[in-house]
């Protein structure tokens, strides 16, 4: 009778492949770079995850207030954001009594969250104002022609639907809104380990460091 036979499985070593690490993981300068991008594509693209962050307030009653606004347009060169809003709005009343703001916006597809500060300016007469008023679609100048202020009670939600004749006099309730960003924190989540910096302009000038995540 012969013996019983063992069999041995002898597994082969899988070579697992390199996790891909973008250029600005360990690069300050490409991360802030990087950044700016991102912004910019969310304010040309209205499919960016960038297109719509969250514009946080202090209320007139010192409580924390959050908006999801569009961005419209970014300009890198002063670090300076644009968005559009109604000047009835009470965020108008609270930047007149602290213009201090954070922008926070997510990218779950890139891993990327920013999260900037700055100080916001509101313009409404100039030729600039005038402009991008001129360059907003009638359905977009529709919102600015509501008899009632945003967020004032009203009776039905159609109670105070847009009046077409209106539209083109609602100019005075429009207004640019920019944010004059100083700093700027960057978390970009990853499996080979996650990476945050912070970027800050006191005096104009950049400062620069990581932060542990």
């Amino acid at each position: 009778m012969n013996p019983p036979t063992h069999l041995v499985e002898i597994s082969t070593p899988v070579k697992s492949e390199p996790i891909y690490t973008p250029p600005y993981y360990n690069d300050l300068t490409a991360t802030l770079n990087h950044a700016w991008a991102c912004l910019t594509r969310g304010s040309a693209d209205r499919r960016s995850p960038f297109h719509a962050p969250v514009v946080a307030t202090i209320g007139l009653d010192g409580t924390p207030q959050q908006r999801t606004l569009i961005l419209r347009k970014v300009d890198v060169a002063s670090r300076t954001l644009r968005f559009f809003t109604d000047t009835r709005s009470a965020k108008i009343a609270e930047w007149r009594q602290n213009p201090r703001v954070s922008v926070l916006t997510y990218s779950a597809s890139d891993k990327i969250q920013l999260r900037l500060s700055g100080s916001v300016r509101c313009e409404t007469d100039s030729a600039l104002a005038d402009n991008c008023w001129a360059n907003l679609r009638e359905t977009a100048r529709a919102g600015y022609a509501q008899n009632d202020a945003p967020g004032v009670a009203i009776s039905t939600p159609d109670a105070d639907s847009p009046v077409s004749a209106l539209i083109n006099v609602a100019r005075d309730n429009f207004c640019l809104i920019h944010v004059d960003v100083d700093s700027l924190d960057w978390v970009f989540l990853s499996s080979h380990g996650n990476r945050r910096a912070q970027f800050s302009w006191p005096e104009g000038v950049l400062n620069t460091q990581w932060l542990a995540p």
